[in-house]
């Protein structure tokens, strides 16, 4: 998804070095290649693993590179298609509660904004 960083916030953000690492990112203090899970993500990226083993060189903008980024969206598309992606539909707003209710602040993106925690009713009872 890239409405979100590479990061997400949730994984590691109560470990010390990951606080300390945001602070950094947020006070513009990493190297380019350094922030690159940190910040918006491209809508798609494309790298040579030959040459960019790290990946941190995106040429998805690279007309030099236009036929393998089609080739490569075809077979994504294709997979999508062939394995029955779930990723290709957006979860139900009833999932989306559920899954807040059991993280709470740790189900954090765009698709939760609006929610908070409420309480489970389950065959018409609270629980």
């Amino acid at each position: 998804m890239t409405d979100r960083p590479l990061m997400q916030w949730n994984y590691r953000t109560n470990l010390p070095i990951s606080r300390k690492i945001e602070a950094m990112y947020a006070n513009g203090e990493l190297t380019p290649a350094q922030a690159l899970p940190y910040g918006e993500r491209p809508p798609e990226e494309l790298y040579d693993m030959d040459e960019d083993p790290h990946q941190t060189i995106n040429l998805a903008n690279d007309p030099s590179h236009e036929a393998v980024l089609e080739e490569m969206r075809s077979v994504l598309a294709d997979w999508i298609t062939d394995t029955g992606d779930q990723g290709q539909y957006p979860e139900s707003r009833v999932a989306l509660q559920a899954v807040k209710n059991r993280f709470g602040d740790y189900a954090r993106g765009p698709e939760f904004e609006g929610m908070s925690v409420t309480r489970a009713v389950t065959k018409g009872k609270s629980e």
